[in-house]
């Protein structure tokens, strides 16, 4: 059999019925009912687990079938009008499949296999075509192409997954079609949370990135870490992935320490900071050059903690690589299991992340500013801070006789989001002496600070190093200020209105100004509005036009970030609504920008009228200083 004929004959399955439905636009992603047999359970169930199932492997036990599963998974991209059909002797049909896309033409089927036997009888009956342009790269992303076609089948498209998306004008009408704040509070959680898809998604790619390290070395390992398994995953989130090439060197010692026969090996630099360096550059590379998809690839290595940012460009997520990254993993089950003895921790997390957002306290790239990583850690010393407690100590977690139906009682008592959310503002900006005082979320208390820093929190895996080094001072002012707005809002309203959205920054998406500190009522005297695609210049001038109003207590103005076309304007006043004062310092500044405008305008007019050298002279004159 040829191998086009086994490939055609492989990708017959079990959901022949797809073929009666109407195709999907394009872009659009359409999900696939399982086909799992009777009583098997889907390994991303366990990223929710429930507080009863809990125990101290847990967290090991689902990463450990999620990465068997992803390595038994297999993409494929399918070039003709139907999809692969049915059944075959030659190859078992799939366990399930995951999903299916249709992006311009091209449908993409991500399959699930029962065993790894069954993917390799798969990949054996591919092949290359062009073999002399192309670098003869094996993956488990393939292509079906019918007989006749002969179309360019190393051309794969950018997939668009709606559940890797957050539908903005759906959330707004979520977020408005509910009264409480806790409504909306869980509202925001489930529209924005990963979907089980999107974590397959990843651990997919990890294991992609997994087969290709194994080439060179056959005993790495590729974890994935962070917001990915932590069980605070949202949408569209970046994937972390920490690589250990001899996960088991210590284990191994002890086994071959009665061989005869070893592998010859190069020494690795004796220095761990350049070795790790010029491996992570070396993968890197490989990934690049020879790899289908990935592309974008910036090499940090300078950084405290080097690592190498790619993207997958078909399905469409950023990567972090990290090597030998020892702290990673233990991080990552402790915020999974905090996530899973309390789970009043994801609303809360989520609420909080969306606020500092909206009003700037967080960006997209690192800077003085806060990450997203100290907010977790932020919201989990809170839980644990609070009186009584809803979550141990990291090193109460991790001890061995540690009691977890103890913690589970007490998450039944959880208060509700909103009190939680007040709480958590109200902790930050009055319960901590930040001149001598550092968060440790090890112990769960409050320690001595021993350096010079605007805000210390001792990283939960090494307690020396303090995550929040980068912060700088007016930003944590900045964030401590508006934490106290915030609850100054959430105590007079008991819901979110439909035209004034509060925390969420939820406003008219045409507006350019937007209203990102709003309060109960028209006559709210302190407020912060976003300004989209303008400068500092406006900053200052509202700022010069408010500060002379009578019965204004503050007006000032901040950039987010230098490379974004937006500002902050903060208005503070006595008695009159902030909103009519910025209207009206707009509607001046518009019209002094008009009155500038003509003023320069008939000074331009003037000076040419009146001056000695018309243009033609002065066209003259520069074509002769040019020879």
């Amino acid at each position: 059999m040829g191998a086009k004929e086994g490939l055609r004959t492989a990708f017959k399955s079990s959901v022949v019925w797809q073929t009666r439905q109407s195709p999907k636009a394009s872009g659009a992603a359409s999900l696939i009912p399982h086909s799992a047999e009777r009583g098997d359970v889907d390994w991303t169930e366990e990223y929710n687990l429930p507080k009863c199932a809990l125990r101290q492997t847990a967290f090991e036990e689902f990463m450990a079938r999620g990465r068997s599963a992803s390595a038994r998974t297999v993409m494929c991209f399918s070039t003709s009008k139907l999809p692969p059909s049915v059944g075959t002797s030659l190859l078992h049909p799939p366990r399930r499949a995951i999903l299916k896309a249709v992006e311009n033409g091209h449908e993409i089927y991500l399959y699930e296999y029962k065993d790894s036997a069954q993917v390799k009888r798969l990949l054996n009956q591919a092949s290359h075509r062009f073999q002399s342009r192309v670098f003869p790269w094996e993956s488990r992303m393939i292509r079906h192409v019918p007989a006749a076609g002969f179309r360019d089948i190393h051309s794969i498209p950018k997939l668009t997954f709606p559940f890797e998306v957050v539908d903005c004008n759906s959330l707004v009408a979520a977020l408005r079609d509910v009264e409480s704040v806790n409504q909306q509070i869980e509202q925001l959680y489930q529209k924005t949370r990963i979907s089980k898809e999107g974590l397959r998604l990843r651990f997919f790619l990890t294991s992609l990135i997994e087969d290709v390290i194994h080439r060179l070395f056959p005993q790495s390992v590729c974890r994935p870490f962070g917001s990915t398994v932590n069980g605070f995953a949202q949408r569209g989130c970046d994937l972390d992935v920490n690589v250990q090439l001899n996960p088991d060197s210590t284990r191994a010692e002890q086994v071959s320490s009665g061989n005869q026969f070893f592998f010859c090996a190069k020494y690795r630099p004796q220095n761990e900071r350049s070795y790790i360096q010029q491996t992570l550059s070396t993968i890197g590379a490989v990934l690049e050059s020879f790899v289908p998809c990935m592309d974008q690839v910036v090499k940090i290595l300078n950084a405290r903690v080097p690592i190498v940012k790619l993207r997958h460009r078909s399905l469409g997520i950023s990567c972090d690589l990290t090597l030998d990254n020892k702290s990673s993993h233990q991080t990552a089950k402790v915020f999974w299991m905090f996530s899973v003895l309390q789970p009043s921790i994801r609303l809360l997390l989520f609420v909080v992340r969306r606020w500092a957002r909206e009003i700037g306290l967080t960006r997209q790239n690192p800077g003085i500013w806060l990450s997203n990583f100290q907010l977790i850690c932020l919201v989990a010393f809170f839980m644990q801070c609070r009186s009584p407690p809803l979550l141990p100590s990291i090193d109460m977690l991790l001890k061995h006789n540690f009691r977890l139906d103890n913690w589970q009682t007490s998450a039944e008592s959880s208060p509700e989001p909103r009190e939680l959310l007040i709480e958590f503002f109200r902790f930050f900006t009055t319960s901590i002496n930040y001149e001598n005082q550092a968060l440790n979320l090890f112990t769960g208390q409050l320690t001595s600070k021993t350096e010079f820093a605007p805000l210390v929190i001792w990283n939960p895996m090494e307690e020396s190093h303090n995550i929040t080094r980068n912060v700088a001072s007016g930003e944590w002012q900045r964030c401590l200020e508006c934490m106290q707005v915030a609850i100054k809002l959430l105590e007079q309203s008991k819901g979110f209105r439909p035209s004034t959205p509060y925390l969420m920054s939820i406003n008219d998406s045409k507006s350019k100004i937007r209203i990102v500190q709003p309060a109960d009522s028209e006559e709210d005297t302190c407020r912060t509005f976003l300004i989209e695609n303008e400068d500092h210049t406006i900053g200052v001038v509202l700022r010069h036009l408010v500060s002379q109003y009578a019965g204004i207590r503050m007006c000032s103005y901040s950039v987010p970030h230098p490379m974004e076309d937006r500002i902050l304007v903060h208005v503070e006043t006595r008695d009159a609504p902030a909103l009519s004062v910025l209207r009206r310092a707009l509607e001046e500044a518009r019209t002094l920008y008009l009155r500038l405008g003509e003023k320069f305008k008939n000074a331009v007019s003037s000076y040419e009228e009146h001056s000695p050298i018309k243009s033609e002279e002065m066209a003259e004159q520069v074509a002769e200083n040019s020879e």
